[in-house]
């Protein structure tokens, strides 16, 4: 049982990317809990009296607050931190949980400051007890209906997009003798290519790996240069498409699309790992498919 958990909290999970939406529920959240707090009064909030119900906006603020710590403040500070490619159930699980405890701390701190209760570690803890109590079931519930809800529609998209593909691939295709060339950052070394023989190319923090097809033998090569550059030199040719900020495709090498909660995974002719389309990539990839 325990073994099945860890696996479920393993699991790739989405992130909010977009801005507005994290604006969004920042301020969605932090107007609930104000409306929550004011109209519920726990944690003997029902002594307040009505005159001093202005408190309920500064809980409200607290809420905000620390909404915007955990949503702008952290990726500010270490970029990597809501990293999509390593995201899974069990950290947004954890991400949310901290949001709910911090508020709960936070909340506490300015009842202090504006004098609505004295200081007491006692209280604090009864406070984070009680909210993590509680809130662990909605937290729970709400990533669960995430994940299925995101699941379930990105496989239907990929389902559709499977469709278009195929109809694609059984058009006639005049360009596949088309040649590039793929170089270093100082143009000493050099990869030359027909456009049918390269795969995708990912990025290797100062390099890239070059995969391409040699007697139809999957190939690698190293080069010492950067996939921004490489997607400048490779601008010319339609066919090469960036699915991802590590990953450059040619788009005649696509098999198949299948989905999953963080979007969409393709697979490339004789490739063995599936490669995925970043979410902010979604809408070129898919115009893409249609030309």
């Amino acid at each position: 049982m325990i073994h099945d958990l860890l696996a479920q909290l393993k699991k790739p999970y989405p992130t909010i990317q977009e801005s507005r939406l994290k604006w969004r529920m920042l301020v969605t959240i932090s107007l609930f809990i104000s409306l929550f707090l004011f109209i519920f009064r726990p944690y003997g909030l029902e002594r307040l009296p009505l005159e001093q119900s202005h408190h309920f906006l500064g809980f409200g603020g607290v809420t905000a607050v620390v909404i915007w710590i955990f949503y702008f403040g952290l990726p500010w500070l270490k970029p990597g931190f809501y990293d999509e490619d390593q995201w899974t159930i069990g950290k947004e699980f954890g991400a949310t949980l901290s949001i709910i405890l911090v508020i709960a701390a936070g909340n506490w701190l300015y009842t202090l400051l504006t004098g609505l209760s004295e200081i007491s570690m006692v209280n604090l803890g009864y406070s984070l007890v009680i909210t993590a109590a509680v809130g662990i079931f909605p937290v729970s519930g709400i990533i669960a209906w995430t994940y299925i809800r995101t699941l379930k529609q990105t496989l239907t998209e990929a389902e559709k997009l499977d469709s278009q593909l195929l109809q694609q691939q059984q058009k006639p295709d005049a360009d596949t003798a088309a040649k590039l060339t793929i170089t270093d950052e100082e143009g000493k070394e050099k990869l030359h290519l027909e456009l049918e023989q390269l795969l995708y190319i990912a990025a290797a923090e100062n390099y890239v790996e070059v995969f391409y097809l040699e007697n139809n033998q999957l190939r690698k090569k190293l080069l010492r240069n950067t996939l921004q550059e490489i997607v400048e030199k490779l601008a010319p040719f339609d066919a090469i498409f960036r699915c991802h900020r590590s990953y450059l495709i040619n788009f005649k090498q696509l098999l198949h699309i299948q989905g999953s909660p963080q979007g969409y995974r393709i697979q490339l002719r004789e490739v063995p790992v599936l490669l995925p389309v970043a979410r902010s990539r979604t809408a070129a990839f898919k115009q893409r498919l249609q030309n």
